[in-house]
């Protein structure tokens, strides 16, 4: 039996956030075949991944994601391919129900798929990007083909060097949400245009 989940206020899912859904479930159901049928591995990669639902039970990305892989019609197809999927998020309580959800679904869908493989991670998206990157680096290794959906809270948390690594990648894939909204608000704040000249933009 999975072990309690310490309560998290879970948020009511806006328009805007069932249109990125519906946009990630549609581009990944139709990604992870092709993807698959070229490729032994596979990633995933959710870089502000959340609780994983919303209070009126819809699913988040994250979940979502996971979803369309196993549920997918073609799943059996893709048998000889590894897939990796690594959620990270930084609060900690939600990196837990997060976490506490993935564990329910593996319970409920044994015997669960050899070549499935599920992480939850608990850091800044900065930090586990760069130190996934650096140790590629100094391996002189190559990226499998990676999907990273990037949906970030605050206009610091997703520097452009940073997105730029992913991309410098052949086989690196990356769906922003741009909040303009929020870079609107705080385009005036003291520091703020210090801090994206520092980065390169």
């Amino acid at each position: 039996m999975a072990p309690a989940r310490r309560p998290v206020e879970l948020r009511d899912r806006p328009p805007h956030t069932e249109a990125k859904h519906q946009l990630l479930r549609t581009y990944l159901g139709a990604w992870f075949p092709i993807i698959a049928k070229y490729n032994t591995r596979v990633v995933y990669y959710d870089a502000f991944a959340g609780p994983g639902e919303y209070e009126d039970g819809e699913p988040g990305s994250p979940m979502i994601a996971l979803h369309t892989l196993i549920d997918h019609r073609a799943f059996d197809q893709m048998g000889k391919t590894q897939f990796l999927l690594l959620f990270n998020e930084q609060d900690a309580g939600c990196a837990e129900h997060l976490q506490g959800l993935v564990d329910e679904l593996r319970e409920s869908r044994k015997p669960w798929p050899m070549n499935v493989q599920v992480f939850v991670t608990n850091t800044t998206f900065i930090d586990l990007t760069t130190t996934m990157l650096d140790a590629m680096d100094r391996r002189n290794a190559r990226l499998a083909p990676t999907f990273a959906f990037v949906d970030p809270v605050g206009v610091k948390a997703t520097p452009m060097s940073v997105l730029q690594r992913l991309t410098d990648y052949p086989k690196g894939e990356l769906l922003v949400y741009f909040a303009h909204d929020a870079v609107l608000r705080f385009c005036g704040a003291p520091g703020l245009l210090t801090w994206r000249l520092a980065d390169g933009v």
